[in-house]
């Protein structure tokens, strides 16, 4: 029968972020001892181009259902759309993303996360 090995964490804590932090949130960390290297390796780049331009406005001329599952989605969508004019359901994931669609899209209804 193996053993169970039980390790004990290692001050300080090294945490690696995808994603850009504030400096003062990297700064109370390290009160704690955590250090946190930010290191934005993905990126998302939205896809323009005519085509999606036309097809994201024809659906902003109705009383469309609408899913939403990443901010780079609202923030994509609400440049090519006057985001708070249309009319629309939305479906959306929550935390920031709800944030944005909320933010953006002020004539529409949120129907669920």
């Amino acid at each position: 029968m193996k053993s169970l090995r039980v390790f004990s964490m290692r001050k300080p804590l090294h945490l690696l972020s995808t994603m850009p932090l504030p400096e003062a949130f990297i700064q109370a960390a390290t009160t704690q001892e955590v250090v946190i290297d930010n290191k934005e390796f993905i990126k998302t780049i939205p896809v323009t181009s005519e085509d999606i331009r036309a097809a994201v406005e024809q659906v902003s001329n109705k009383a469309a259902t609408v899913i939403f599952t990443s901010q780079q989605a609202v923030n994509a969508v609400s440049k090519l759309v006057q985001a708070h004019l249309v009319n629309w359901t939305i479906f959306c994931t929550g935390g920031a993303t709800h944030e944005l669609v909320t933010r953006y899209f002020t004539n529409s209804r949120i129907a669920g996360m």
